[in-house]
């Protein structure tokens, strides 16, 4: 085999590796193989490893992970695949994995009607053309895997607990929702909790929950913490406010019931004296106004008489119809009881019993569709119920798992008596690594959660939540994947700097002949070097507005390479923005507006504050907004509104009533060179920008901190806004 035809083999490989359909990929490189060697036959296609059949020719390549070769096929070859080649015609054959990971396996399969067609060499370049396209669809398909894993992560990380990512110096890498309303102002863990990362480390290991005492707002508040280590410098902390459940027992207790309960203290007189906050919500009133009210004024009007009557009765029991916010109503229980000269009345939503059912629906609906595996045994162990990720991951049907010994599936069966034993003793059994056995009799490592609940006939059940666990080897891969794709990434930035430079420098290079152009068309056209006649005057004023137009585009060009390369500098001063409209460039907008027989509207908030900001560059973005809203209107008005959209910030808006822009154009609008299709039925001007106004428009915006979107209706015109920060901090620029 000739080195050249090897040289040219393997380069002719390394395209395929970019190519984004896998499926393209593989038919590309099995047509490759034939091409450059004769193959008779090469087919490449994936393989789907819980599929195939055990002992099966792909069953021996995945297991030994090595090219499988017959030179002579016959009768008697191993695998009956073998045997069907030869009665097609075939006499050699060589099969080559070209990786192994995963579900699904790439293999390439050649077929040639020679004997003694395949030796070493030839086996030794093709597999490692193999291999490097092999790898790369793994990649990709690891890739994927890796971002909805971070997504999951991200999903988990947002709960109504506070959790938080400490580093090994006591820094808050993350934090959820919960823990900045808890926190607002936490710099490092040590400051508010005492307890630094040494101590969070050895509580992550013991796998304990301490209690600590924190200060807010005046008020000591009780925390329990726990931690799971990440790696030697992170920890993950969840801080559980028990302090508010005391508070709810306690409220619970009072009530003397649980969801759903309202209590007041009424006068003799049945005038709410207190009343706990839900009132405030179940009746659409403030405290304020509740309180002074007879609580019969609540009742509907028909029951009022029969409610007073009732609730006169010492010890009063009975239901009720209670109008509620909305202009809607609620059947309730009510319970009356006198206390010290007063009444205490406790309501109790009798509706909430028919949303029982209606939740236990959801959550049975949330459980067979996770993709972590749920498993729900009773009291000796047996399996009653299982979700579609159990009879996936495991290989088993419904019908095999339910009734079966859970502990069958462990295995070390005496973890799950030991996690039974924490659960009867009131403890909680979180993330205990464990491997089950699925029922090809391989193991599958997860992690698992178990909880001990009463079920609907009083008896006790076991809910058992497991999650896949990647393994060592496969996060090494994706490790070494991962590093590849950094320099490549680095390379592609290097690539994207060295284009945006070329596109700088020429831009600016066409600007000194543009000049050099309009000038002298300038001079003929004002008669300097002799008069012209009325047609040759028209060429030369089409060469003046030719030329604009092109200085225009370059100019708009070099914003676009220049806020790309974050070569922009802000030059921020006070400004009101009030007082833009005077600007020449909003002058002459207005001018070209009501020329077009368009009204032309400026409306700025009388209580407007002065921003710190660019005005040349403010100007910049209105008139690019003005602009296109000219551009694109044919009747109507076009309207500049500036308003206060809170204390720190305003909101301006361009609203016309021109086309309208499509939902699929608004997700694309703000991208560099997209220009919006002509709408058939509408009436647009005709007119070829570069595409870049908007982008130029949200890349400003966004240097002074703010940001910048779209309302539109088809055919009924559209609203440009964008949002500045009264006293914004701005991206620093290289």
């Amino acid at each position: 085999m000739a080195d050249e035809k090897v040289s040219r083999f393997l380069a002719e490989v390394q395209p395929l590796v970019y190519l984004s359909n896998d499926d393209e990929a593989l038919r590309r490189f099995a047509s490759l193989v034939s091409a450059t060697f004769g193959v008779d036959k090469a087919m490449a296609d994936t393989v789907n490893t819980e599929s195939m059949t055990s002992g099966s020719l792909q069953d021996y390549l995945v297991s030994t992970k090595k090219a499988y070769v017959d030179n002579g096929l016959s009768d008697y070859s191993s695998f009956p695949e073998l045997i069907n080649y030869r009665n097609a015609g075939f006499r050699s054959c060589c099969i080559v994995p070209m990786a192994i990971a995963g579900k699904s396996v790439p293999i390439l399969t050649m077929l040639s009607k020679t004997d003694n067609y395949f030796d070493d060499k030839f086996v030794g370049v093709v597999s490692a053309g193999a291999l490097l396209l092999g790898m790369s669809i793994l990649y990709r398909s690891e890739t994927s895997r890796s971002g909805r894993l971070a997504n999951y992560f991200d999903a988990a990380f947002n709960m109504p607990d506070a959790q938080l990512l400490v580093s090994s110096d006591n820094r808050i890498v993350k934090s959820n929702k919960e823990a900045r309303r808890l926190f607002p102002n936490m710099a490092s863990f040590d400051s508010v909790f005492g307890v630094g990362f040494a101590e969070l480390a050895a509580l992550a290991k013991s796998g304990a929950r301490k209690q600590y005492g924190v200060e807010i707002n005046g008020l000591v508040r009780t925390f329990e913490i726990s931690a799971n280590g990440i790696n030697d410098r992170l920890v993950n902390v969840m801080a559980r406010d028990l302090t508010e459940q005391s508070i709810f027992r306690g409220a619970v207790e009072l009530m003397g019931s649980g969801k759903d309960v309202y209590l007041a203290l009424l006068d003799r007189d049945f005038a709410i004296k207190w009343c706990t906050d839900n009132f405030e919500r179940l009746f659409g009133y403030p405290k304020g106004i509740i309180l002074g009210k007879n609580i019969a004024d609540f009742v509907s009007r028909g029951e009022r008489e029969r409610f007073v009557r009732e609730a006169a009765v010492p010890r009063a029991q009975g239901t009720t119809t209670i109008e509620v916010s909305g202009s809607s109503t609620m059947l309730a229980h009510f319970a009356i009881s006198g206390i010290n000269g007063s009444y205490l009345i406790s309501l109790v939503n009798a509706d909430a019993e028919k949303y029982v059912e209606v939740a236990r629906n959801s959550i049975n609906d949330f459980i067979n569709y996770t993709s972590d595996m749920v498993i729900l045994a009773n009291e000796l162990g047996y399996v009653k119920e299982c979700n579609m990720a159990a009879e996936a991951m495991l290989g088993y049907a419904k019908a095999e798992l339910v009734g079966r010994d859970v502990k069958n599936l462990y295995a070390d069966q005496s973890l799950f008596d030991r996690d039974v034993t924490y659960l009867r003793e009131g403890q909680k059994v979180d993330s205990n690594y464990i491997n089950l056995i699925k029922k090809d009799a391989t193991q599958l490592p997860v992690v698992q959660s178990m909880r001990m609940m009463k079920d609907s006939e009083g008896g006790v059940s076991y809910l058992l939540v497991m999650k896949e666990l990647m393994t060592k080897d496969t996060l090494s891969r994706l490790k070494v994947d991962m590093e590849r794709a950094q320099n490549e990434v680095k390379e592609l930035k290097r690539d994207s700097a060295q284009k945006t430079d070329f596109i700088y420098n020429i831009s600016h290079e066409l600007k000194t002949p543009l000049t050099s152009i309009k000038g002298f068309s300038t001079l003929l056209y004002n008669g300097e070097v002799g008069p012209l006649n009325d047609q040759q005057k028209d060429y030369v004023m089409t060469i003046i507005e030719e030329a604009d137009r092109l200085t225009l585009i370059i100019q708009q060009v070099l914003d676009a390479t220049k806020l790309e390369a974050q070569k922009v500098k802000l030059d921020l001063k006070d400004v009101d923005l009030a007082e833009l409209e005077n600007s020449p460039s909003i002058k002459a907008l207005k001018e070209a507006a009501e020329s077009k027989g368009l009204a032309f509207r400026w409306k700025a908030a009388y209580d407007l504050p002065r921003i710190t900001a660019d005005p040349n560059r403010l100007i910049q973005v209105f008139v690019n907004l003005i602009g296109n809203a000219i551009k694109f209107t044919e009747h109507g008005s076009i309207t500049v509104d500036i308003s206060n959209k809170s204390k720190k910030a305003v909101i301006c808006k361009v609203i016309d009533t021109g086309i309208g822009v499509s939902d699929e154009d608004r997700r694309r609008l703000f991208k560099k060179f997209y220009q919006a299709a002509k709408k058939e039925g509408l009436v647009m001007r005709e007119g070829s920008g570069t595409g870049l106004g908007l982008s130029i428009t949200k890349n400003i915006v966004e240097l002074h901190g703010g940001k910048v979107g779209v309302e539109s209706t088809l055919g009924q015109g559209s609203t440009f806004w964008f949002i500045l920060k009264v006293n914004p901090t701005v991206k620093k620029q290289k």
